[in-house]
């Protein structure tokens, strides 16, 4: 009767402890439970990172070489100078240079000089003009002179010839209608007829002479017809190509004379920047690789330079994450130099051309700072 005893209070004090356990437990979660802040659940933004490693590049850059070979003459920068586009950085020794190269210095200032010439159109037309004027005067002087000793003699000539064929057909007529049996009389007869044949014969010959200026004749020397001649046809000409001159110049410059004298500076200018490195752009020298009096080869880079206003990193991004990048989104960018140190980047292309490398799948993005 006891052990029942003994095993029921047993059981009691257990039941006991436990509910005295329970009871702690639940005044201490209560406790808790009035120490704890709510919050409404809301919609947030999940922001995720994507990572890739790439190389700082110039927006521009370029190695620049001479075209010839020769000694060098001036360098005008220095690593680190700021150089304009078209600046000349270097230059060869004109001593050193092919003649055809100097020569061209002095065919430039005349090329240049008949290129602004034309584009000036007053000058070049009151040029032509005056040149018409005078081209004129001496076409009138030439003729005047043509007019009087060619074609007044060659008139004379004919005047002479018809003159005298006049005067044989008269006495040609006269003994033939006055016939006799004398020896005498026929010996007149024929000596009038050969003169009537001889005096038609001078006629036409002085009358294609009058009718074709090519057609020596008249009483004007030969030499002195032909100077006569030669001068005319000199001074004709050359009204003629004034006229042509001054026509195409009245109304301004000829574009086609303008291109043809643009092309021609453009063609020696091309030769003398041979002997002469310039900058292809506007930029910052990134190095320099000669001195004065060094002997160089064309093509062998010697200057280097590189627009450094605007830096740019090409990133390989995975596959997996290029849905994740857009243009325009913001890059946090660090370099092995200063790795203290973060530098904000802006996407600004995305390339749709995939790469293939050791078996991975990237896409180009370029980022600029």
């Amino acid at each position: 009767m006891k052990k029942w005893m003994w095993i029921l209070i047993s059981t009691i004090v257990v039941i006991v402890v436990i509910l005295g356990i329970v009871f702690v437990v639940r005044r201490q979660a209560q406790s808790q439970l009035g120490s704890l802040q709510t919050q409404p659940a809301v919609m947030g933004t999940l922001t995720a990172s994507v990572g890739a490693t790439g190389t700082l590049e110039a927006r521009q850059s370029s190695g620049l070489s001479f075209a010839l070979s020769g000694r060098v003459g001036t360098v005008g920068v220095k690593l680190g100078d700021r150089a304009a586009e078209e600046d000349i950085l270097a230059s060869l020794d004109p001593t050193s240079l092919p003649q055809q190269v100097v020569a061209a210095q002095a065919d430039l200032i005349n090329a240049q000089k008949a290129l602004d010439d034309l584009r000036r159109s007053d000058v070049p037309r009151a040029n032509a003009q005056l040149a018409l004027a005078n081209a004129q005067k001496a076409f009138d002087n030439a003729k005047t002179t043509y007019d009087r000793i060619v074609v007044d003699s060659k008139n004379g000539g004919l005047l002479n010839a018809q003159d005298w064929l006049v005067k044989a057909s008269a006495r040609y007529n006269y003994l033939r209608q006055r016939p006799e049996a004398s020896v005498g009389y026929q010996i007149s007869l024929q000596q009038a007829y050969l003169e009537y044949i001889h005096a038609l014969q001078a006629v036409q010959k002085a009358q294609a002479v009058v009718e074709d200026p090519q057609t020596p004749g008249g009483s004007a020397s030969q030499a002195t017809i032909d100077s006569v001649t030669g001068q005319y046809e000199v001074a004709k000409a050359q009204l003629e190509e004034a006229q042509r001159t001054y026509d195409r110049l009245k109304d301004g410059p000829n574009a086609a004379d303008v291109a043809a004298a643009q092309s021609r500076v453009d063609a020696i200018q091309a030769t003398l920047n041979q002997a002469r490195i310039k900058a292809p752009f506007g930029g910052t020298i990134t190095g320099v690789g000669l001195l004065p009096g060094d002997l160089v080869t064309p093509g062998t880079v010697l200057i280097t330079i590189a627009d450094l206003s605007e830096l740019h990193v090409d990133l390989p991004i995975a596959e997996v994450d290029i849905n994740r990048v857009q243009a325009g989104q913001s890059a946090s960018l660090t370099f092995d130099a200063v790795p203290e140190a973060t530098f904000t980047g802006r996407v600004v292309s995305i390339g749709f051309a995939p790469r293939v490398a050791a078996g991975a799948v990237t896409y180009p993005v370029t980022v600029v700072l």
